[in-house]
C-alpha cells in the first residue's frame, strides 16, 4: 500500500503533521503528547493487537514513516511554534484565493459549505474522524487525506476572519507628530493608500519595539505578515522582536527568510548580525564549545542557514 497522500494540505506541498495525528490546527505539545501515546499504543508491535502479517506491517510502517515524524515536529515547542508559523503563511495565502478549493471528501465540502462560524463543526469532524482512525489499517490513509482536507477549510475560514479583523479593527490615527514626554514619536503611515494597513501594522510594531514591548510588538508584526507574507521588514522585525524576548528558534526562521529574501538589505544585515551575535554567545557556554569554532565554518549565519557546498 502506498503512503502517499495527495490532498489537503499535501497537495500544497506541506506534510500535514496534525491530520496524521488526528488533531485539530492548533493542538499544543501537551495535547500531541497524549494523541501520540494513544496512537503508538495501537501500532507498536508489541502492543499492537491486530493478527493479520498485512496489518502488522502497515501499522508498524505508519507508526515509522507517519506518526512518529509527526509527533517529533510537533511535541517540541521551537519546531511547533516553526510549524505554526508556515500554517499562518498558508491561510493567507489561501484567504486570498477566490477559486473553490479542490477538495474530493463529503466531510470537508460540507464543512466549506456550513456558514458562519465553522469552528465547532471542524473540531467535531475532526475529533470523530480521529477516533476511529488506525483501528482497520486499509483506511488510514483516507483517514488522514479527509482530516487534511478538512484542515485546509479551516485554515482559509481562519485567514479570511483574520482580513475581515483587521480591516473593521484598524484603528485611525492622526497625521501630525506626537510627543511624549519630550520625545519625538514617528507620525504614523498616510491614510487612503493601498498599503496603508501594512505600513500602519509595521509603524506600530516599531513604536512597540522602541518601548521594548516585545510581545505586542510581535503581535503587530504578526498582522504585517498575514497582509504580506513576504514582507522583508516585517519578517526582520519580528525576528528582532523573538530575539529580544530570547527565542531564538522563532527568531531565526524570520531572520532567515528576510535573508535570503534580501541579504544587502540594511535592516535585514542587522537582524542577521543580531542573531549572529547571541546564537554565538549560546554555542559558547555550552559545554566543549571551543573559541572560533564558528569562523571556521564561515560564519555561524553560514552554519545555520547552509552555506556554500565546496
Amino acid at each position: 500500500m502506498s503512503l502517499a497522500i495527495n490532498q489537503g494540505l499535501f497537495a500544497r506541498k506541506i506534510a500535514d503533521h496534525f491530520a496524521v495525528l488526528g488533531l485539530p490546527i492548533d493542538a499544543n505539545p501537551k495535547v500531541v503528547r497524549k494523541a501520540y501515546l494513544q496512537i503508538a499504543q495501537r501500532l507498536h508491535p508489541d502492543t499492537c493487537t491486530l493478527t493479520q502479517a498485512l496489518d502488522k506491517r502497515l501499522a508498524s510502517e505508519f507508526l515509522s514513516k507517519l506518526v512518529n515524524p509527526a509527533y517529533e515536529k510537533l511535541s517540541k515547542p521551537a519546531s511547533w511554534s516553526e510549524y505554526q508559523v508556515i500554517l499562518v503563511q498558508l491561510s493567507q495565502q489561501l484567504s486570498n484565493e477566490t477559486d473553490n478549493l479542490v477538495l474530493t471528501t463529503t466531510e470537508a465540502q460540507e464543512l466549506l459549505d456550513t456558514p458562519g462560524n465553522i469552528s465547532v463543526l471542524y473540531r467535531e469532524k475532526v475529533a470523530a474522524l480521529a477516533q476511529a482512525n488506525y483501528q482497520t489499517m486499509a483506511t488510514v490513509p483516507q483517514a488522514i487525506a479527509t482530516l487534511s482536507e478538512l484542515n485546509l477549510v479551516y485554515l482559509q475560514y481562519l485567514g479570511k476572519v483574520k482580513k475581515v479583523e483587521t480591516k473593521e479593527t484598524m484603528p485611525q490615527y492622526p497625521g501630525e507628530t506626537m510627543a511624549t514626554s519630550g520625545a519625538t514619536v514617528s507620525p504614523p503611515p498616510p491614510k487612503n493608500t493601498s498599503t496603508s494597513s501594512l505600513d500602519a501594522a509595521l509603524w506600530r510594531g516599531e513604536e512597540h519595539l522602541k518601548k521594548k514591548n516585545y510581545a505586542k510588538a510581535v503581535l503587530e508584526f504578526r498582522d504585517a505578515l498575514q497582509l504580506d507574507p513576504n514582507c522583508i521588514k516585517a519578517h526582520a522585525l519580528m525576528g528582532l522582536s523573538y530575539l529580544s524576548q530570547n527565542q531564538l528558534a522563532m527568531a531565526k526562521v524570520h531572520i532567515k527568510k528576510a535573508y535570503l529574501s534580501k541579504p544587502t538589505d540594511p535592516l535585514v544585515r542587522q537582524a542577521k548580525q543580531a542573531l549572529e551575535k547571541v546564537m554565538g554567545s549560546a554555542l559558547e557556554t555550552q559545554p566543549g564549545a571551543k573559541k572560533g569554532s564558528s569562523d571556521k565554518q564561515g560564519g555561524l549565519f553560514g552554519g545555520l542557514f547552509g552555506g556554500k557546498k565546496k
